[in-house]
């Protein structure tokens, strides 16, 4: 009788058991499914990073290349103006000769 009932006693031992291990089965599956999920995360985040700081490097590239491009502006415009001023200062001394004669 004793040895029956440590028989049945190890049989729910071993269903018991078994049940933790199938809990646990699961739990592992979910957090293998879990660690892809944030593997494929930080694959994006990590991609974004990338994409960002590539942003950021042409932006600060363009930034470099604005004051050379307003120098040269400004040149343009003051070589303009000066072409103007000529032309306007040879112009009116022909209205002057012009006048006189």
């Amino acid at each position: 009788m004793a040895k029956l009932h440590e028989y049945e006693q190890s049989q729910v031992d071993v269903k018991m058991l078994r049940e933790k291990l199938v809990v646990m089965g699961r739990e592992l599956i979910d957090s293998r499914a879990r660690v892809r999920e944030l593997e494929a995360d930080c694959i994006k985040n990590k991609q974004g990073l990338t994409d960002s700081a590539k942003q950021l490097l042409a932006s600060s590239q363009q930034m470099a290349d604005t004051p050379l491009h307003l120098r040269t502006q400004q040149q343009e415009s003051l070589d303009a103006l000066a072409l103007t001023l000529v032309c306007a200062a040879e112009a009116e001394s022909k209205l002057d000769a012009a006048q006189k004669q």
